[in-house]
């Protein structure tokens, strides 16, 4: 994985560098690779302890309601958008 973070970066420095000599922006900057390997994890272990504190639901169940209001409220409006649409997996 840093393998490939690495060559991301050098592949974004030199659209950074392109992007500056043209003139233009491009998705990929080194910006963007730093932000997507960032580890990010979050641990409440602290908010437990200290303000004894529970939350109303656990990960997985709270992903899997998530998931599920993505499903019914924002995929529908992003396809139509876009001029796709919704395919269910079976």
């Amino acid at each position: 994985f840093k393998l490939l973070g690495a060559l991301m970066l050098a592949v974004a420095w030199c659209l950074d560098w392109i992007g500056w000599a043209v003139g233009r922006k491009f998705k990929l900057s080194t910006f963007s690779v730093r932000m997507l390997l960032i580890h990010r994890h979050f641990d409440i272990k602290r908010a437990r302890d200290e303000l004894k504190y529970e939350p109303m639901l656990e990960f997985e169940e709270g992903w899997e309601k998530t998931l599920e209001w993505m499903r019914e409220n924002w995929l529908p409006g992003f396809l139509e958008k876009r001029g796709g649409t919704k395919e269910k997996k079976e």
